[in-house]
């Protein structure tokens, strides 16, 4: 994938400063506290290379897969499009990728940013009262995933990862679908 994100130059830099990046809300200060790790003498204010995000939100977001693992939880990375979902008769959520492949989840979450404003447009209004699906909006999302085991997300990127992270945090195993990987 040739998106910005993934730019190795150290001059294609965030368009927001280090103060803002941090994956974990309770943390605002995580992603400098790493940098400094990393030999780095950045301050909050200033705008990291892009290529330091992405391996900040690669290494935290293993980390936290390592962590559920040791909490029993399995975390499943799906390199695939999502062509469908919708309840499966069973009352489970069918998710079926590009190739026809076929999995039943106790819920998703649909996590390409703050949609919530536009999920009409994305998600089937059936499946979005059922309660079994959810976006990535943080109020929204530590609602959904009380006493949740088993989820998919659905999304790519930053997104995505912060889903994942948030849900490996609380020992839910976690199937992430993204078409862009990690």
């Amino acid at each position: 994938v040739n998106s910005s994100i993934n730019n190795s130059s150290p001059s294609a830099l965030c368009n927001t400063s280090i103060a803002v990046n941090s994956l974990y809300k309770d943390i605002p200060e995580d992603f400098l506290d790493y940098l400094v790790s990393q030999g780095f003498s950045y301050t909050p204010s200033c705008f990291a290379p892009r290529y330091l995000l992405t391996q900040y939100a690669r290494e935290r977001y293993n980390a936290a897969c390592l962590q559920a693992k040791k909490m029993g939880c399995k975390v499943t990375i799906i390199n695939e499009c999502v062509e469908r979902f919708s309840v499966h008769h069973s009352g489970m959520n069918e998710v079926v990728t590009g190739n026809g492949t076929s999995a039943l989840y106790d819920y998703v979450c649909y996590s390409i940013g703050p949609c919530f404003q536009r999920q009409h447009e994305l998600i089937d209004t059936e499946l979005w009262l059922s309660g079994k699906v959810a976006c990535s909006m943080n109020k929204q999302l530590s609602f959904f995933l009380k006493d949740k085991e088993n989820i998919s997300i659905l999304g790519t990127k930053l997104s995505a990862i912060d889903t994942a992270l948030y849900a490996c945090a609380r020992g839910i195993q976690v199937t992430l679908f993204s078409s862009s990987g990690l």
